[in-house]
């Protein structure tokens, strides 16, 4: 049995990391049917990342167990050099699963974006777990990732450190990505693919149930909200007044019930739960209810998604599960990502830009796609095999590593 070690998001409090696990998972089963997964993360609650890593079927080592970054690297030198494992207990198995990993694949969905990793610390810690592999010899890919914008001169440095000398496959998931490798300079072999996300599988609950029932009286239509788009807007308060205007157009013209859909839940400020509070607060009137999201699986809400008639995602893996499951959507975008899951399926037009004048004019790009859903849902059935190739093409790439004469014993 092949052990892959995962880095990258938790399990918990965003729905984007299980999308990516899951996805991942399945579609390396196609060429990979025995492994066994372990997920280094940090979560924001211990408890809650072990009880979804048993649904998702991994096994869990918090990042804090191998924190410390002069006492890790010393503890690698130990271990590597010397063949004892040192360190307090944790650390040593954390450490013993980096070296008996068959191949670590790191699936942080955004790479080497100056506004997301903006300080040269973090920016330095980003490849630690690289460092460590490539230490025991452990191969290393970077899977599914969008790469950029980096201009910042430090920033590119360390992309190319990191991506040319520890790195030995690099799976971009969009071409303007590629375009970004190409411009820092990277070596590696890289292939662009789409995100495995699009491979998640969907799953029944009994709101999306409830929410089948409802659709033979009025039209459902979500929007899934973003303390990205809330921040990265001309203010707050023009995304939520936005926000609130299109509900109240999506009731009036469409006598639609609305869903409004947070994808991710922190104890601070960047919290789509707070947002969509926000707004639930000022539409008391309107047709439309939050979501509880919060403890779903990212199956089950893709499977809320698929009963939708319609979405408006300014998150992106609401977009991924719309796109996949022939939902027509409209995208509110902050970063090329977007525009490019969309173009993956020849849905480019669909596209309201937050960093743009624009957002007043939601409400009309959304008639425009009402007026078009029927023959949007014929293109995302026709695309959708194509980019679920493409995902197995990534994978088997991949799986050729782990059958390659330089893999770690």
């Amino acid at each position: 049995m092949k052990k892959f070690l995962i880095t990258g998001a938790a399990l918990s409090a965003n729905l984007g990391g299980p999308s990516l696990q899951a996805g991942m998972q399945k579609v390396l089963s196609k060429f990979i049917p025995e492994a066994d997964y372990t997920l280094v993360c940090s979560p924001q609650k211990i408890a809650d990342e072990e009880e979804l890593a048993r649904r998702y079927n991994v096994k869990f080592i918090p990042s804090k167990h191998l924190a410390g970054k002069m006492r890790l690297l010393a503890c690698a030198f130990v271990a590597k050099f010397l063949g004892r494992l040192i360190g307090p207990k944790q650390m040593k198995d954390g450490f013993q699963a980096i070296k008996d990993a068959d191949i670590l694949i790191d699936t942080w969905g955004i790479a080497f974006n100056d506004t997301l990793e903006k300080t040269f610390r973090g920016r330095l810690t980003r490849g630690r777990y690289w460092f460590l592999a490539k230490m025991f010899g452990t191969p290393v890919v970077k899977y599914t990732s969008a790469f950029g914008p980096c201009e910042a001169w430090s920033h590119r440095l360390l992309a190319r450190i990191y991506l040319n000398y520890f790195c030995d496959l690099i799976i971009a998931r969009d071409m303007e990505s590629g375009e970004v490798l190409k411009d820092i300079g990277v070596s590696t072999p890289y292939m662009v693919c789409p995100d495995t996300a699009f491979f998640l599988g969907v799953m029944e609950t009994e709101k999306s149930r409830e929410i089948a029932i409802l659709r033979k009286q009025k039209p459902v239509i979500g929007i899934s909200v973003s303390h990205q788009s809330y921040f990265r807007a001309s203010s707050p308060e023009v995304y939520v007044s936005m926000m609130v205007d299109l509900i109240h157009h999506l009731n009036k013209k469409y006598s639609a019930h609305v869903l409004i859909l947070p994808n991710e839940f922190t104890d601070g400020e960047f919290d789509d739960g707070a947002v969509a509070q926000e707004i639930y607060n000022l539409v008391p009137d309107a047709d439309c209810e939050v979501i509880q999201t919060r403890n779903l699986m990212a199956e089950e809400f893709k499977g809320i998604v698929k009963e939708c008639d319609a979405i408006v995602a300014a998150r992106y893996h609401t977009l991924i599960a719309s796109l996949s499951t022939g939902v027509p959507v409209l995208a509110i975008a902050w970063h090329h990502k977007y525009r490019e899951a969309l173009r993956l399926f020849k849905q480019q037009r669909w596209i309201v830009d937050i960093l743009g004048e624009n957002l007043t004019e939601l409400p009309t790009a959304f008639d425009d796609l009402w007026e078009c859903r029927d023959q949007i849902r014929k293109e995302l059935a026709t695309e959708l095999p194509i980019v679920l190739r493409g995902i197995e093409a990534g994978a088997k790439r991949v799986s050729e590593i782990l059958t390659a004469s330089v893999i770690h014993e």
